[in-house]
């Protein structure tokens, strides 16, 4: 890739989340599925048994392509969808909560150090079980507001990371995501839906049908518990930052200050200590690597 460039994976619970990076400044990101076998992506090549090495350009981006190195050229088929290139493991940085996935991309890739919670983040030895994203989210969160911050991610799960003034992590929550809780209901019941979609705003709190039912309910009670978790965070540290982030992080994001806006007048103040940002990990990634992160 180009000189200065380098790229990180996130490999999360149902996706991978991918960042090109110019030194700290985050120049592009995407989505992929995990690696698979039914495709050719992940497993032994058709004609040697061995795993082929190399990130598939399949899964990169347009821009990281052309950003290829010419003295590193493709492996495989140029006409494969898994052709590869090999990554300097200097320039490819990756962090993941599922070991089986972060196996098949150190078979792919050998020279690869994924970066753990330890790493990212103080305090780590008092929760050794924490996430590494966690802990990445928290650093990059940090790296852009300094501390002390609380990260709130919406993905498959919700959860609550809080930092102190310190940097040392101050601990926090776990429970199922939105979208978890939406379709649970009708999985386990004979009679309620189970394809109740995730509203764009705060729905009516008192519905007149089923769907609606289990979108207010699910809604306004997480948007209630995470109003309760924010303030309870701002009495320990007053001048906490609260990020959003994850794949309904700005739904909820929107969501909540919709919510403050109805329980009381200090909307203003609380609107500039709560924001949506998508890219935290990746920030954290790069806070780490680079040596430029906030715990000074």
């Amino acid at each position: 890739m180009e000189h200065g460039m380098w790229l990180c994976l996130m490999i999360g619970n149902s996706r991978l989340h991918w960042a090109l990076l110019e030194r700290d400044d985050v120049m592009e990101m995407w989505d992929t599925g995990h690696l698979r076998k039914d495709d050719g992506i992940e497993g032994p090549t058709a004609t040697s048994g061995a795993v082929q090495e190399g990130i598939p350009l399949s899964l990169m981006s347009s821009r990281v392509g052309q950003t290829v190195d010419d003295g590193v050229p493709p492996t495989g088929d140029g006409g494969n969808a898994s052709t590869c290139y090999t990554a300097d493991p200097r320039r490819f940085k990756v962090a993941s909560v599922v070991p089986e996935e972060l196996e098949r991309w150190r078979r792919r890739c050998p020279g690869i150090s994924p970066i753990s919670s330890t790493d990212a983040l103080a305090g780590v030895q008092e929760y050794p079980t924490l996430g590494v994203d966690r802990a990445l989210a928290v650093r990059g969160a940090a790296r852009m507001r300094g501390w002390p911050v609380l990260v709130i991610d919406c993905g498959s799960a919700l959860t609550f990371t809080a930092a102190d003034a310190s940097g040392r992590l101050a601990g926090g929550a776990i429970l199922p995501g939105v979208r978890l809780q939406l379709a649970v209901l009708g999985s386990r019941t004979a009679q309620l839906p189970s394809d109740v979609v995730l509203p764009d705003e705060l729905p009516l709190r008192w519905a007149m049908g089923t769907s609606g039912g289990i979108q207010a309910g699910v809604m306004w009670t997480i948007v209630a518990g995470i109003h309760s978790f924010i303030k309870d965070r701002w009495k320990i540290d007053p001048d906490a930052t609260v990020i959003f982030t994850g794949g309904d992080g700005q739904v909820l994001h929107r969501a909540v200050v919709d919510f403050w806006e109805a329980e009381g007048p200090d909307l203003v103040r609380v609107r500039n200590r709560l924001e949506f940002v998508r890219e935290v990990i990746h920030w954290g990634i790069a806070s780490l690597e680079l040596g430029k992160g906030s715990d000074s």
